[in-house]
């Protein structure tokens, strides 16, 4: 991995360290769409992760939902039936664990995405799981919610790196903001994409929030009190119009231009004249 890149991913991870408090050991959720990527190029993923997130130790998930279009979509597609099988084989081989059916997030701290309509059973699965980590800490929940699923608390509460080639999936996690993002561009350049501009949004609220609880109400009224001065002198200011400022004059000749002054009574020397180059011909004739 090139040094700017590296560079680049351990920024974003630190970023999301210090906003989301993710930390390693790392968990990577993968989609269709990434594992056939995989499969279709034979990329080493666990060489590339590992220099991707610094060394640091992680798992990768894939939903049963992925697992389940995969093998729809191999019975549909004849021409690519071999390599969404094998897809199919290597995310069942590979990731740790395979993660059921989420239920739909609906709170008004999660961001919604006009692209969110048209993403697939699976891609709103995965959507679901990311969201349910943003909210959780968000409103730092302590109590898991009473649903059907088979998951257990610390995977509904688990915050999830997304790996994916679908656009529309990307988009919408992209604007739910606090979920980091791996995709693969130009076939075979695993990335770690920079915090979306909902990221820094919601991170920058976030610190202002605290700033706001550590700061106590007298303090507030003191840093009032000194912006409204300072607003006062900028205005009295402005109505004087601005300052002339004075030049500086001079009160005695620069010593480091002036002539030192001879103690010797010699008189003025006299200047040499130079001969003209007539008179040396004149002299040469003679001779």
């Amino acid at each position: 991995m090139r040094y700017g890149r590296s560079k680049a991913a351990r920024k974003t991870l630190q970023f999301f360290e210090r906003t989301q408090g993710i930390r390693a050991p790392y968990h990577i959720l993968l989609d269709g769409t990434f594992v056939v990527a995989l499969v279709k190029y034979n990329l080493p993923l666990h060489d590339r992760l590992d220099r991707l997130l610094q060394h640091a130790s992680y798992q990768l998930h894939v939903t049963q939902s992925s697992l389940d279009e995969l093998e729809r979509l191999a019975t549909q597609v004849a021409d690519k039936k071999v390599l969404l099988e094998e897809a199919q084989e290597w995310a069942q081989k590979n990731c740790a664990s395979i993660l059921p059916k989420q239920e739909a997030i609906s709170n008004e701290s999660v961001s919604y995405s006009n692209s969110l309509e048209k993403l697939g059973i699976a891609a709103k699965d995965i959507w679901n799981w990311t969201a349910a980590g943003v909210l959780s800490s968000s409103t730092k929940q302590t109590t898991t919610s009473n649903n059907t699923n088979h998951a257990t608390p610390d995977r509904q509460h688990q915050k999830y790196f997304v790996a994916s080639q679908d656009e529309d999936l990307l988009d919408a996690l992209r604007t739910m903001g606090g979920v980091p993002i791996i995709r693969l561009a130009r076939g075979s350049v695993l990335l770690l994409e920079q915090p979306s501009k909902a990221a820094t949004v919601q991170a920058r609220a976030t610190e202002q929030t605290k700033w706001k609880g550590t700061v106590s109400e007298s303090e507030q009224r003191l840093v009032q009190v000194v912006v409204q001065h300072e607003r006062h002198e900028r205005q009295q200011q402005q109505q004087v119009g601005p300052s002339v400022r004075r030049k500086r004059k001079a009160k005695e000749p620069n010593p480091l231009s002036c002539k030192k002054k001879g103690t010797t009574t010699e008189g003025p020397k006299k200047k040499r004249r130079r001969k003209s180059s007539q008179t040396v011909n004149e002299d040469a004739a003679a001779c």
